[in-house]
């Protein structure tokens, strides 16, 4: 898509979106000047019978400000940014990461623990914020290779310690922010040495439902894939994750950003990268409120040699359409 055309640049989109942040900006001050009140006014009057001041009203009708601005309300030109609220941003244009909306451990470490930990499956742990850094107006976390002793959770031993290979970071918004519907979007690169995943998710309380708006390719950072996941209880007690998901890729997200996000309501989720959607998947969802996480890992059985890093330029969730 991205190389015959079909798919605007990043950077195109932000300039797009500033122009018309800039003629909404326009509109709203016209719609509260004394010019348009005038006309409402004098319009009134005039449907009303009364023609005192009909050579006004005319005169007011012919205003070039005034045809643009009803062309605008008629086309509907800003109903997006009419009906939507921006419920969360982050630009990362600070000097540290703003600690009171982010943890750099995981929502229940810090609530049960007060602590990291990770999980004794994986190649690497994660570390509390030494893997995570704000530079030049992004979000960098970190994977590399390095001995750590950590605490880890194991499903059948608990919480204990272990020495890993690796060391990474993760980022939510358990604490400070969270949404039951809506809009999520970040503009984000990843470089990746081959065997290295970065993921931006939604979860709430449960480890289940989770909305992955992006998780890359272990095999290929070319790749992406927007997924959802949903935990069905079984007669046995049990659960049996269903993950639904779509691919998209081969673009070089090493070297540019992309703006990838996911739109859910009740019934419906729609993935999209720089605006184009790429998958549709009806679902059923509670409503409960789901916060953000950013996390890069090293997959199960392999071995990165270097350094991998995710780059956020910004982060934005928005509320759904009213």
């Amino acid at each position: 898509m991205r190389f015959t055309g079909a798919l605007p640049s990043a950077s195109k989109i932000e300039a797009q979106r500033r122009t018309l942040r800039g003629q909404y900006e326009r509109f709203q001050a016209y719609r509260s000047s004394d010019e348009y009140a005038r006309y409402k006014s004098l319009r009134n009057q005039v449907e009303s019978g009364d023609t005192t001041n009909e050579k006004e009203y005319k005169a007011l009708s012919k205003s070039r400000a005034l045809k643009q601005f009803r062309q605008q309300e008629e086309r509907g030109v800003f109903d997006e940014l009419e009906r939507r609220e921006e419920l969360f941003f982050d630009d990362f244009d600070g000097v540290s990461l703003d600690k009171g909306r982010w943890l750099t451990r995981f929502f229940w470490g810090d609530v049960l623990l007060k602590r990291p930990y990770s999980i004794s499956t994986d190649p690497h742990c994660y570390t509390d914020g030494q893997n995570v850094r704000v530079e030049d107006g992004r979000l960098v976390i970190e994977t590399r290779p390095e001995q750590k002793e950590s605490l880890c959770w194991d499903a059948k031993l608990g919480l204990m310690n272990k020495l890993y290979y690796y060391t990474s970071g993760v980022v939510c918004t358990g604490s400070s922010f969270r949404m039951p519907y809506g809009r999520v979007e970040a503009k984000v690169r990843f470089r990746s040495q081959p065997g290295v995943y970065h993921a931006l998710y939604l979860v709430g309380n449960k480890m289940y439902p989770q909305i992955d708006v992006f998780r890359t390719d272990p095999n290929d950072n070319r790749i992406i894939r927007g997924a959802f996941n949903e935990g069905v209880p079984q007669r046995n007690g049990g659960v049996e994750v269903r993950r639904t998901e779509e691919e998209m890729g081969r673009l070089p997200f090493g070297s540019e950003y992309f703006i990838l996000s996911v739109e859910w309501q009740p019934g419906k989720m729609v993935w999209s990268i720089n605006g184009m959607p790429y998958m549709e998947r009806k679902v059923t969802l509670s409503g409960e409120p789901m916060y953000l996480v950013f996390a890069s890992g090293v997959e199960q059985g392999m071995s990165p040699e270097g350094v991998s890093t995710l780059e956020v330029a910004w982060v934005r969730c928005l509320s759904p359409l009213r």
